[in-house]
Order: C-alpha cells, then sequence, then structure tokens
C-alpha cells in the first residue's frame, strides 16, 4: 500500500500553500521550488538577465511595429490599397494565434479587412 507523501525529500510540508502540481500530476514543493530557483540564478545571472532582456526587447518591437502600421495609413483607405490590406490580414492572423496583442488594432483590422471584403464582392 502506497503511502501519501506529508513532507518533501528537504522536510517541507507538503499543504495547500506550499504545494503545487504540474501538468503531469507530480506536485512539488514551492519552498524548494524558490530555493532551487534562486541557486540558478545567482549561478548564472548574466544568462537570466541577457534572456529577460531579450524577451522585452522582441514584445516591445512587436508592439511598436503594430502601432506603427495601425498609425501609418488611415483605415478607410485600406481598402485601395491591396499591400496595406494584406499587412492587415496577417496582423489578424497573428493576433488570431497569439504570436501578437493588441486589441484595439485587431478590431479595428478586423473591421477594415470586413468593409474591403464587402466592397469586392459588391
Amino acid at each position: 500500500m502506497k503511502r501519501t507523501k506529508t513532507h518533501c525529500i528537504h522536510g517541507h510540508a507538503y499543504d495547500a500553500a506550499n504545494t503545487y502540481v504540474d501538468g503531469q500530476g507530480y506536485s512539488h514543493c514551492r519552498a524548494c521550488d524558490k530555493a532551487r530557483t534562486a541557486k540558478y540564478r545567482a549561478a548564472n545571472a548574466e544568462k537570466v538577465r541577457e534572456t529577460h532582456k531579450n524577451s522585452w526587447a522582441s514584445r516591445r518591437e512587436r508592439v511598436n511595429a503594430s502601432n506603427r502600421l495601425r498609425r501609418s495609413v488611415p483605415l478607410a483607405l485600406i481598402a485601395a490599397a491591396p499591400d496595406l490590406l494584406e499587412a492587415c490580414k496577417e496582423f489578424v492572423r497573428k493576433v488570431d494565434c497569439g504570436e501578437a496583442r493588441s486589441v484595439r488594432s485587431y478590431a479595428q483590422m478586423k473591421a477594415a479587412i470586413r468593409k474591403a471584403e464587402e466592397g469586392a464582392e459588391g
């Protein structure tokens, strides 16, 4: 018969505040995880700093590109320019699959695409 563990191997209690369950159903000690993370970050400070900087830089670049696209041309003119319409469709595709985020731009671009497609049909 298998007993339920009450403490981790380092003696921390497995209670609601100190335990999390991963995607595979295994229990982990938050205190041990916190200590392990702190030890890794101390030993790899430069790598951690560089990774953090790069992730924010890439996000900032995506947001800036989205803002430039949104501000560059009035949305009413998008239907008249096929390359702009394609850029809008690409942006909407990226938002749909989670590569970019901008709710306001997304709604405006979606409306511009719908308007252009309605104009093309009529």
